[in-house]
């Protein structure tokens, strides 16, 4: 990938056929994008400290990274340094996604990455932080699940102004789904 990458954008075609169309506009600003891709980098550990082996070098506007000693360039929607904490993380990845699934559109948080990356740190957190209330530590998954826990007439109120029909639907579904999630999780501790 070149330094001068193009961001590519997922749109559905007339026909039932979907399509990647190359858009060099800027993603953020575009209501219809259906795709986007961040970067989360996790802290060095203690050898790679020692080491001195940081390997990446993230631009002002955190959206492309450089991989230092080599000439290649990366471009992505946003970057989280490694000193971005989990409530961010929710907060501009996870509570709009949430709010626009509440609202009936399909989300969906794929977490990608080499071993030892930090996907599980970023999706569900330290095992240890599940079963306190109020955690700093949480990931995505039960930061969500608390985001609808409490917030449920919210969430409530999203999901009717959807579709009355599917609200009912949806609304049997999460919660009994959440009480699930929160029984057992109340149970181990």
């Amino acid at each position: 990938m070149s330094s001068s990458s193009q961001n590519l954008q997922y749109s559905p075609s007339t026909s039932n056929m979907n399509t990647i169309n190359n858009n060099n506009n800027n993603i953020n600003n575009n209501e219809e994008e259906n795709i986007t891709c961040y970067v989360r980098c996790r802290p060095l550990n203690s050898r790679e400290i020692e080491l001195n082996a940081n390997c990446i070098e993230i631009s002002k506007d955190k959206k492309s990274i450089n991989l230092k000693n080599y000439e290649h360039n990366y471009t992505y929607d946003k970057i989280f340094p490694a000193e971005t904490d989990q409530k961010t993380i929710f907060q501009e990845i996870g509570l709009p996604l949430v709010k626009k699934f509440l609202s009936g559109y399909n989300s969906t948080i794929f977490a990608y990455g080499q071993t030892g990356t930090g996907k599980t740190h970023t999706i569900i957190g330290p095992l240890e932080s599940l079963f306190d209330d109020n955690n700093d530590n949480f990931g995505l998954i039960p930061n969500i699940l608390n985001f609808l826990f409490n917030n449920k007439e919210e969430a409530t109120n999203i999901i009717r102004s959807s579709s009355k029909e599917k609200a009912e639907k949806i609304e049997n579904r999460l919660f009994s789904k959440l009480c699930l999630y929160r029984n057992i999780s109340r149970a181990f501790n």
